[in-house]
């Protein structure tokens, strides 16, 4: 025997089963979301977050937007953790290197045929081979008077003619044509007239073996055989000085 249904009820039990059915097929309507504005901190925990994927699909888009951001446009840092110091536009201009000597500042060159040049090199004014050096040509000046010689004295990037400060460029352009560099050992160094090395020893030397080095010269025996013949000063008689040659000797190291 079937049962039988009012027609109310079965109207409600349809109703039933198609709201259930709505809620299970339906999707949820979307949440509204909040018009309160990202922070900076936020939008960089953002970026970083999304920072990999960028890399992947566009790395140019990702740089663009890194320059955007000023916090995260830092300089580098080397590896020990400070920013690198700045290059110092000076630094090329003062480096004594031979691309940047004129040589045309050699005070040498307006000693050719002149005087003879004895030039002490040291690493800095408290050398003690210099002090040494000095003293003792100090007490034989009149030798060197004697020898039509000067004296040129470099130490470090200072320089000393004659008892006169040399400019730092007569001390580059005369230290580039002596061919010694910054900083190297005491020495010394006798330029003759005609423009050529004739020695070159590091130490300390005896005044007296750099006398005897001129004295062995050609141009410095007829010096002094002319100056033998000079007459007396007060008379007529005149002897022609002999024209001025090469020294016929030059200093082999």
């Amino acid at each position: 025997m079937s049962t039988h249904i009012p027609s109310a009820q079965r109207l409600s039990k349809q109703k039933l089963s198609s709201h259930v059915l709505s809620t299970q097929i339906l999707p949820a309507p979307p949440r509204r979301l909040s018009h309160h504005r990202l922070t900076p901190g936020l939008m960089r925990l953002l970026l970083l977050a999304l920072l990999p994927a960028l890399l992947l699909s566009s790395p140019v888009h990702a740089i663009s937007l890194l320059d955007s951001d000023a916090d995260l446009n830092a300089p580098a840092e080397t590896s020990t953790g400070a920013p690198p110091p700045p290059t110092s536009p000076d630094t090329a201009e003062t480096t004594m290197t031979a691309a940047n000597v004129d040589p045309a500042a050699n005070p040498l060159l307006g000693e050719t045929w002149n005087r003879r040049s004895l030039v002490l090199i040291a690493p800095d004014e408290q050398d003690r081979d210099l002090e040494r050096q000095r003293e003792e040509l100090r007490a034989t000046r009149g030798e060197m008077q004697q020898r039509d010689m000067t004296l040129y004295t470099l130490m470090g990037t200072r320089g000393i003619h004659d008892g006169v400060p040399m400019s730092f460029e007569e001390v580059r352009a005369l230290r580039d044509a002596m061919q010694l560099r910054e900083g190297a050992p005491f020495t010394v160094i006798l330029m003759g007239k005609d423009g050529g090395k004739k020695m070159q020893q590091e130490g300390f030397v005896s005044p007296d073996q750099i006398y005897q080095v001129i004295d062995n010269m050609p141009m410095r025996q007829r010096e002094a055989s002319q100056a033998a013949r000079k007459p007396p000063q007060g008379t007529d008689e005149h002897t022609s000085p002999e024209p001025l040659n090469d020294e016929d000797w030059q200093w082999e190291e």
